[in-house]
């Protein structure tokens, strides 16, 4: 599955082919969009839609997992949403795709007003001729909700204009890269990503009783595993596409069986308190990780493998810095984290693993061990970087995650013996890391473009040219960018296809 390293002529080649046309795109003239008239919709909700929304961004609370719909103020898109809307053809079908734009708005709107100050809290809800209490508030917001989408229903032009407004944004900036002279510095970032993969295949060669180890290699695995063989798996595939677009969605509860049923064993090196993962907290206005829970926290996704839809679930664990004598000056700082992802097909089998640091760097995937499933050059971006194949004895035994000291980076994907010992950790849903307490108040971990607090690096200074906002920084869901060169997203519901053939 290794490629061989492209010849530097090609490589720069290609750089500065693709800078040339992302400056062209990037200066192009923006398309117009279709807009319904404002003034036909109800008055008192369309202005209880724009006072949140002007709240929400004085007070710096937007959750930016969820992306906003201009024009659409009570709806909510992702990468994979945005994506369904060229599968919409009939009536029953863009019903469907509403109500998940809804739930979406809906989720991103309670983890706003959870987060908002009570003084705001109080007067939305004078506005809203409700009680200062955030749960009348959000009902009022999803009526209020209901009634806009009605009244813009019943436009003829509504269709036309959710279709050009529902997209899910870019995570590069252009700019940067015109302004760093981005087929310049894109020549050594390839050069030092290909010996750093080097060094990372060293690891997945080495037998994982041989690898280095700078501490105590601790297991860490959930503490109430259910397994779910392929079977069952593919019965709740088939409960996830009963609906008009045949497409799957995964309720809270679906999520939770999927994530308890295979969630993996992470196993540390732990040589300092740097390494132990735990529970994400905000304590005297800064975040902390509370080592003394373990906790990994889920959250579901879908995207396409081979033009057919899969389920995934995502895992993401914490941990207080990167540190120590391995990771990279310019990438030490506070807060450090690994997100794993499995990617399942309809008949309830294992089809991909893939996953990254949190900032988005080092990504990888672990197809499965066919010959059939081979990556494709890329000409515009980097190639796939497949370090190993999937264990053969997964999903029948659990997965297991080498970790290295310091760096956090994973150095094998193994399967778990059933006896291996281990201290336990429990599964939380994800949404939680986006309405922490906070002092009597609540806060999100991240900030309204999806980077979390307290995790700011040095690398930015050097690294702006390629075009990622704060990078190096932890990210939030939806928000990973994950090559330099070229342009790649983590939640791109079509990355499988891009990179593999199956």
């Amino acid at each position: 599955m290794t490629m061989r390293k492209k010849p530097r002529t090609r490589r720069f080649r290609r750089a500065v082919w693709i800078w040339t046309a992302a400056v062209v795109l990037g200066c192009a003239a923006p398309q117009s969009r279709p807009r319904l008239p404002a003034q036909d919709r109800p008055a008192e909700c369309a202005a209880l839609y724009r006072n949140l929304d002007r709240w929400v961004d004085t007070e710096k609370v937007r959750n930016a997992a969820g992306f906003r719909v201009p024009g659409f103020p009570y709806l909510r898109t992702d990468r994979y949403i945005a994506a369904v809307g060229d599968r919409v053809h009939t009536p029953q079908q863009l019903r469907q795709w509403l109500r998940w734009m809804r739930a979406l708005e809906r989720e991103m709107r309670w983890a706003e007003v959870r987060n908002l100050s009570d003084s705001a809290v109080a007067s939305l809800a004078r506005e809203a001729a409700t009680a200062a209490d955030r749960s009348d508030l959000m009902e009022r917001i999803a009526e209020c909700g209901d009634a806009l989408l009605a009244s813009d229903r019943s436009m003829a032009e509504f269709s036309d204009a959710l279709s050009a407004a529902a997209k899910a944004p870019d995570e590069y900036r252009t700019l940067y890269r015109a302004l760093g002279l981005y087929p310049l510095a894109a020549v050594p970032v390839d050069f030092l990503t290909e010996r750093v993969r080097n060094e990372f295949r060293k690891w997945f060669e080495t037998p994982l009783q041989d690898l280095s180890t700078r501490g105590e290699i601790v297991s860490y695995a959930h503490r109430e595993p259910h397994r779910m063989p392929p079977p069952d798996t593919a019965a709740l595939f088939a409960e996830a596409v009963d609906n008009p677009l045949a497409l799957p969605k995964l309720t809270e509860q679906q999520a939770e069986r999927l994530a308890a049923a295979y969630a993996p064993v992470f196993q540390v090196d732990e040589a300092a308190g740097y390494d132990r993962p735990g529970r994400v907290d905000w304590k005297d206005g800064r975040i902390r990780i509370d080592p003394a829970d373990p906790v990994v926290y889920y959250y579901a996704g879908v995207a396409f493998l081979g033009g057919l839809p899969v389920l995934q679930i995502h895992y993401s664990i914490w941990f207080s810095e990167r540190a120590g004598p391995d990771p990279p000056w310019i990438e030490k700082g506070p807060l450090d984290g690994l997100t794993l992802r499995i990617s399942f097909d309809q008949s309830g089998r294992p089809r991909m693993i893939d996953g990254m640091n949190t900032c988005g760097c080092y990504h990888f995937f672990i197809p499965p061990d066919d010959p059939g499933v081979t990556a494709l050059p890329q000409s515009a971006t980097t190639d796939a970087f497949v370090p190993q194949r999937m264990p053969e004895s997964f999903p029948d035994h659990s997965l297991l995650l080498r970790i290295s000291s310091g760096w956090h980076q994973i150095q094998r994907v193994a399967t778990a013996p059933p006896a291996l010992f281990h201290r336990s950790y429990r599964l939380v849903p994800y949404a939680h890391l986006e309405s922490l307490p906070d002092g009597g108040g609540r806060s999100s971990l991240f900030d309204e473009n999806g980077i979390a607090k307290d995790s700011a690096r040095i690398e930015p200074l050097f690294l702006f040219p390629l075009g990622v906002p704060s990078v190096g920084s932890m990210r939030q869901r939806g928000h990973h960018a994950i090559v330099f060169i070229g342009r790649a997203h983590f939640s791109d519901p079509y990355l499988f296809d891009r990179f593999f053939r199956f």
